[in-house]
């Protein structure tokens, strides 16, 4: 693409931006200033409740009235907020963190079934007394016209075409106004992380889409996270459809500079570029980094993440590549560390003890505590410079007998070097 057509291109972008925002400026706030975040326990190896709990923080600083539950049951989730009398599940943000698939997500409270065997699909609610019990999202129950803004933060749940996600939205107007949720599965020990980024940011005033790209320009244990889809109205922030003030001005916690920019970098020459980037910053160390793609058809992320002795870092350089507009961004996720002095943590703490060994049994008892059918399983010893500490890392992607999927790493700590 050469620079005229780039020009052009950007041009219309924010021309396009420029119109919607102007539409929807027009549109009067709705006023349901109510927020409802789900999480629950569902047992040793998969625990959402984080992620209901910092849902509700956020929102509720934001000045909404927030509810939130780590024990939903059919009965709270059919409920309604005491002070207002809106609908739980109709209200103005809706946070839902657990096992999905492309139309469904469930709760059940430390497996205990019954009355704590609930969820959510599109279409109807299931017949009474089903198990689990379905509360359809766009079924008569929910007058979902004044909801700005639907999460559904569950393993593929914007999976296919039709999905969980786009099915809250409608172009007549019945419909929620925004919605994210995950293409792929993915995994709960970076969720939870990426969450508490994205919802931080929705609070003080970003998009739907802008927090996202926030969310995404940091690196994980697991970037799959980052295989997310947006639906509905994303370029605007949910809180202003609300009616609630946002203070204009940002600052570093919510938006992050790049270390680099470069446009014109067309698609073809992208994995080159990288390459060339980790050269320059990191001559001597440019062997260490390997490279995981995420994102979505527009904007995909290339983390060079640090390895040392087979061993998995939280050290990493995040690039974001922008293909309608060849724009390559470089976010420094090194996190201050000298790469020798974390060599050498590594070393000391690799030859203190039997990692190998206790890497193996780690795995196997991960595997045998999982009663579900598993997918996928990987090992990894991980090392975070933060705390110093070397940990084994096992990571899983499991599918319940509902046909439901959820996916997390366990971490078990092997030495810390002080």
């Amino acid at each position: 693409m050469n620079h005229s057509t780039r020009r052009i291109l950007s041009i219309a972008l924010v021309f396009i931006l420029l119109v919607l925002e102007a539409t929807d400026s027009f549109a009067s706030t709705y006023g349901n200033t109510t927020a409802f975040s789900v999480g629950t326990y569902y047992d040793i190896n998969l625990n959402t409740s984080v992620d209901a709990g910092n849902a509700h923080t956020s929102y509720y600083s934001a000045g909404l009235t927030s509810y939130y539950t780590t024990m939903p049951t059919i009965s709270i989730m059919g409920g309604s907020h005491s002070s207002t009398g809106q609908d739980y599940l109709a209200s103005g943000i809706v946070f839902l963190s657990g096992h999905g698939n492309a139309t469904s997500m469930y709760w059940d409270y430390c497996a205990q079934g019954g009355n704590y065997f609930t969820g959510v699909k599109s279409g109807n609610s299931s017949p009474s007394g089903s198990s689990p019990y379905y509360y359809g999202l766009i079924s008569s129950n929910f007058t979902l016209s004044d909801v700005a803004m639907y999460v559904f933060a569950g393993c593929n749940t914007a999976s296919g075409t039709n999905n969980l996600a786009n099915s809250v939205i409608k172009n007549d107007g019945t419909g929620a106004r925004m919605s994210i949720g995950w293409t792929t599965p993915t995994n709960g020990i970076s969720h939870s992380s990426w969450l508490q980024r994205f919802n931080n940011s929705i609070v003080n005033g970003n998009s739907l889409y802008a927090a996202c790209s926030y969310s995404d320009s940091f690196s994980y244990i697991y970037n799959n996270v980052k295989n997310h889809a947006v639906y509905g109205a994303y370029h605007l922030n949910p809180l202003s459809l609300l009616g609630i003030s946002i203070n204009p001005s940002k600052n570093s916690a919510i938006e992050r500079t790049p270390i680099i920019e470069i446009h014109g970098v067309s698609e073809t020459n992208v994995s080159s570029t990288i390459s060339r980037i980790i050269s320059d910053l990191y001559p001597t160390h440019c062997n260490l980094f390997f490279i995981e793609e995420n994102g979505s058809d527009d904007i995909r992320y290339y983390d060079a993440v640090m390895y040392y002795e087979n061993v998995r870092t939280n050290m990493a350089l995040t690039f974001a590549y922008d293909k309608r507009i060849d724009s390559l961004k470089v976010y420094d996720n090194m996190l201050d560390n000298d790469i020798n002095a974390v060599k050498n943590s590594i070393d000391i703490l690799l030859s203190s003890s039997n990692t190998r060994e206790q890497l193996t049994t780690d795995t196997n008892k991960v595997i045998d505590s999982i009663t579900d059918t598993v997918t996928q399983i990987d090992s990894f010893l991980y090392y975070d410079v933060n705390g110093r500490e070397l940990c084994t890392a096992i990571g899983f992607v499991a599918i319940d007998e509902y046909g439901l999927s959820y996916s997390n790493c366990i971490l078990n700590l092997v030495g810390i070097q002080k």
